[in-house]
């Protein structure tokens, strides 16, 4: 979980609100590790074209970030 959980700033909240895919980027704390992870969140319909719900999927992105700090010390 992150503190966009059960709030508005959720990605399958947004996305069913507004009938369209969400991606955020956050830090995701499992037991007092800090993980920065991109997730998306994705409206469900069904073949009337009606929400049904929606799909989350979360991606760990460390290894990009800790290139992308490596490329910003070395271009500075």
């Amino acid at each position: 979980k992150t503190e966009h959980c059960q709030t508005e700033l959720c990605a399958v909240y947004q996305a069913m609100k507004n009938n369209k895919n969400v991606t955020m980027e956050t830090i995701a704390r499992p037991r007092g590790e800090e993980i920065p992870i991109l997730f998306t969140g994705a409206p469900l319909v069904n073949n009337n074209g009606e929400l049904i719900g929606a799909i989350e999927s979360v991606t760990a992105i460390t290894e990009q970030k800790k290139l992308q700090s490596y490329l910003s010390r070395s271009t500075n």
